[in-house]
């Protein structure tokens, strides 16, 4: 197989992979993942230690800007899609995008702390998600979120906000351009971040937002924000935020 050739881009650590397609009479192939010759191209200390399969079977399924504290390398084995990344990061780049159609051959790195998003523009199309850490709801609770149709972002998505298909939490995702009426927080490097909640807005627009914050374990907090979530208050958003545990002293239930 040919080397891969590695890009960087205005994003510092997000790396656009293009690795060789050879057809052969069934079809094509290609080396998706290559430790050494990754590492070759500059894609080092990463060692993957989940792998996971999405299939998506609706044309403009939308998701993101999600932010999980772990870096991932991310493909589309079949179909096509729209995808578009966010520095969620503190510091010069934060808030700086850069978007591109994927298919079979390209790949994306993507550091942690920058947010990822995509929009289905084949029905049948299937992601590879590489994961530097294994996924948990714990770890979970560390991820953040931004509104993909954040128009301060300024990105042109081909399919229409009204004819996406969304998620709840991405439809209700905060944004992150100055000025905006749902502000979230800059990326910790630390893999935490700094809050999942975002700034009120100063002119008292939008519903009151309303943080859960657990002191002692994981489980109340989520427990809180379900029960809060299925009253169906219109006025009202409900997010939460587990601690991480302090490594010096053991996790008490209370």
């Amino acid at each position: 197989m040919n080397e891969i050739l590695v890009k960087k881009t205005d994003i510092d650590g997000l790396l656009v992979v293009h690795t060789a397609i050879q057809q052969n009479p069934s079809g094509w192939f290609t080396e998706n993942w290559h430790q050494e010759k990754m590492a070759r191209a500059g894609i080092r200390d990463f060692t993957p230690v989940q792998h996971n399969i999405t299939f998506v079977d609706k044309r403009g399924t939308t998701r993101g800007f999600h932010a999980e504290p772990w870096d991932r390398y991310i493909s589309v084995l079949s179909g096509r899609a729209f995808m578009a990344w966010l520095d969620l990061r503190e510091g010069p780049t934060h808030g700086r995008t850069h978007v591109r159609e994927l298919g079979p051959g390209t790949s994306v790195f993507v550091p942690k702390g920058v947010g990822n998003a995509h929009q289905v523009l084949e029905a049948g199309t299937t992601f590879s998600y590489h994961l530097a850490e294994h996924w948990t709801p714990e770890a979970s609770e560390r991820s953040q979120v931004a509104n993909l149709f954040d128009p301060g972002l300024g990105i042109n998505w081909p399919i229409a906000q009204e004819d996406a298909i969304l998620s709840e939490r991405d439809l209700h995702a905060p944004y992150i351009s100055a000025g905006s009426q749902r502000e979230v927080e800059p990326f910790s490097m630390l893999g935490v971040a700094s809050t999942t909640e975002p700034r009120a807005s100063a002119t008292g627009d939008g519903p009151y937002r309303v943080l859960f914050v657990c002191t002692a374990n994981i489980c109340r907090s989520a427990y809180a924000d379900v029960v809060a979530r299925s009253r169906g208050l219109a006025a009202l958003s409900f997010s939460r935020l587990a601690p991480m545990p302090s490594w010096d002293s053991p996790l008490t239930h209370q």
